[in-house]
């Protein structure tokens, strides 16, 4: 573990830090370290105050307000050629920010290996040469699962993490529970199909602003919204035990 720090001092290191799902309490004695010993945060978002992670981290560490920030302008584009270009330029940026020896933490909320900005930006700058590490965060999904007192997955169970893009009727299909991450406003769309099942086949519970001052808990298909980007929905099987009366 020293050497490996040794190495990171001598030759700069990006980290990608997960601060969690929206609770300060919830982030990690090491993404804590790793933010208060880096040179300077990376912020994806045009001004730290639209940065939800770095709330979440000041609001942990109220010594970093002090600390240098580099806003990283990021390509709102599912165009390849555009995101590409766009990842190249940061990089860019990056790597001049980087220097001799420099440490710079780019702030992502849940887990920075999860449908997060960080996953491309860590291929393109391993291809640029750029050094880079992962600090895991706790998910939106394990801390909604805490909150409603409810594992998602035992024995052999299957669990399923479901993004907005995806067929939700093929998705609702798959066994074991579903966790449908980012939404937003195809809430709609996943209540829809969700009221063509049975009823007695699935329970859905949903959370809403996962471990936020707005955080909202929301039992059965009633309740649940028709949009909401920070939403989280978790959707069981349920199995109907028959007995068959002996004559």
């Amino acid at each position: 573990m020293e050497e490996e720090k040794g190495r990171d001092m001598e030759k700069g290191m990006l980290y990608g830090v997960g601060v969690g799902p929206g609770d300060p309490e919830l982030m990690t004695l090491k993404a804590s370290r790793i933010i208060r010993e880096c040179d300077e945060l990376l912020i994806p978002a045009s001004s730290r105050e639209e940065c939800r992670a770095y709330r979440i981290a000041r609001e942990a560490l109220p010594e970093i307000g002090d600390k240098p920030c580099l806003c990283l302008d990021f390509p709102m584009t599912r165009n390849e050629a555009e995101r590409t270009a766009g990842l190249k330029r940061i990089c860019g940026e990056i790597a001049e920010a980087l220097g001799d020896g420099r440490k710079l933490a780019f702030l992502t909320i849940g887990d920075p290996s999860v449908y997060s900005t960080f996953g491309y930006l860590a291929g393109e700058a391993r291809k640029q040469g750029i050094g880079v590490r992962m600090v895991s965060g706790i998910t939106s999904f394990t801390e909604a699962a805490g909150l409603l007192l409810s594992p998602l997955c035992a024995g052999d169970e299957e669990l399923h993490i479901i993004p907005s893009e995806s067929d939700y009727q093929k998705a609702l299909a798959l066994p074991g529970t579903k966790v449908f991450m980012k939404a937003g406003k195809k809430l709609a769309k996943l209540k829809e199909e969700l009221a063509l099942l049975p009823a007695e086949s699935f329970a859905v519970e949903t959370v809403c602003d996962c471990g936020m001052e707005t955080q909202r808990i929301c039992r059965g298909l009633e309740e649940m919204p028709e949009e909401g980007y920070m939403a989280v929905v978790i959707v069981r099987p349920v199995t109907v035990t028959v007995i068959e009366a002996k004559i």
